[in-house]
């Protein structure tokens, strides 16, 4: 079995649970669901929010910005801290600033999965 023989397995299995299935040039800039300017943006900004924004309903939209920010442009001096640290963030929810009506600043978690 090829590699492309697996991918395009997969994706039908992807396609036959309703997930819609997409090229890299159909979410890239001038494709059909354009969510990247360059094919370097591994992460497609306008899903991930979206996303964010459908599993955490009661976060304002300044957390829910904060958390694509953290997701898009993490980096780490470490390879191995770096993947600890996002897989943290998947499992846990990613740390994010809110603040209430009162002024008062706290730490919560938006959920990525």
């Amino acid at each position: 079995m090829l590699e492309n023989d697996l991918e395009t397995a997969c994706l039908n299995w992807l396609s036959d649970l309703d997930y819609e299935c997409l090229t890299g040039d159909d979410v890239s800039a001038g494709g059909s669901h354009e969510a990247r300017r360059k094919y370097l943006e591994v992460v497609l900004r306008p899903r991930l929010h979206e996303a964010l924004d459908r599993l955490n309903p009661s976060l304002p939209s300044s957390a829910l910005e904060e958390a694509v920010q953290k997701i898009a442009n993490y980096g780490s001096q470490s390879l191995v801290d770096g993947n600890r640290e996002m897989y943290e963030w998947i499992r846990n929810g990613v740390p994010v600033e809110v603040e209430d009506t009162e002024g008062h600043k706290s730490i919560l978690r938006a959920r990525v999965i």
